[in-house]
């Protein structure tokens, strides 16, 4: 049988699907479900830069009140995380890693949160609003501790982890950017879900050019242990959709089941097509404290 090493645990993957030509294997030991081989970085690149001109990543960028309304959530969270682990209402000093066009930014600033962000893409950060602009340092998070920013309390990473081909060195590297009480969160896509063992082959976050790393709860914890993080909390995590947008977001990595809601439409009357919701989509947040030697 064609088996891979696992990149978080390094035991044995076996086949798991292919998908517009890309190979994915699962392990049977920690979930991790990898693409390999990995796509270079300037195809993912230039996939990005594409999406961020006239794709998803486009709609995305044009979704400002569903992503106000979810990194709203997400704050709330964070904070709540932060202030349980240092038993204080300290108001953090933020970096918001992979930041896009800066909405968690602009977010935290309203409630006078001292927060900055890291974004390779400058298509993204160009869609930024100016005065968040400023605050977003451009650069590779893999080189983060040569991008001169100072400490942080709190380092945020929303799906992000899941583009990462060495989410090892990633996470190491945010060690020398956080202060010593300090906490990282993380969201990404659950390869354990419910959603994920349901759809198989046909999970949406099986996105070639997009996602190379899928975690289950599992390795999230193996891989946090590893990098010398403690204190580590795995829960689901919502975002806030319109049944539109998600099943829009769906066209590319799931033709079949946009095609399905395509079908109905037409039909469905316009306040349930447009209502919020927040709803767990088979993500999960992850959050952990650096391990310091003493």
């Amino acid at each position: 049988m064609n088996t891979k090493n696992c990149p978080i645990c390094t035991q044995a993957a076996v086949p798991y699907c292919s998908k517009d030509r890309a190979n994915y294997f699962k392990c049977g030991f920690c979930g991790t479900i990898f693409q390999y081989p990995l796509p270079t970085l300037k195809e993912m690149m230039d996939y990005a830069n594409a999406e961020y001109h006239n794709g998803l990543y486009k709609e995305y960028l044009e979704a400002n009140d569903l992503k106000y309304a979810t990194f709203e959530y997400r704050l709330n969270k964070v904070i709540q995380a932060f202030n349980k682990q240092n038993h204080s209402q300290v108001s953090p000093r933020i970096l918001d890693v992979g930041c896009s066009n800066g909405r968690f930014i602009e977010v935290a600033l309203r409630h006078g949160i001292d927060a900055w962000g890291l974004e390779l893409s400058e298509n993204a950060i160009a869609a930024a609003a100016p005065t968040v602009q400023a605050r977003i340092y451009h650069g590779d998070a893999n080189k983060i501790e040569n991008l001169g920013t100072e400490n942080f309390d709190i380092i945020t990473a929303f799906d992000l982890i899941e583009h990462l081909f060495d989410p090892f060195s990633f996470l190491n590297n945010l060690c020398r950017v956080i202060t010593k009480n300090g906490l990282i969160v993380i969201t990404t896509p659950d390869a354990s879900s419910l959603h994920r063992i349901l759809m198989g082959k046909n999970w949406p976050m099986l996105q070639p050019f997009q996602h190379t790393i899928l975690l289950s709860r599992n390795a999230s914890k193996m891989l946090l242990q590893k990098t010398n993080y403690k204190d580590i909390s795995v829960d689901g995590t919502e975002k806030v959709f319109t049944l539109d947008y998600l099943f829009n977001q769906l066209r590319g990595p799931n033709p079949n089941l946009y095609q399905i809601y395509n079908r109905f439409n037409k039909i469905l009357p316009s306040f349930i097509k447009e209502n919020k919701v927040q709803v767990n989509i088979g993500e999960m947040m992850i959050s952990a404290s650096p391990i310091y030697s003493s």
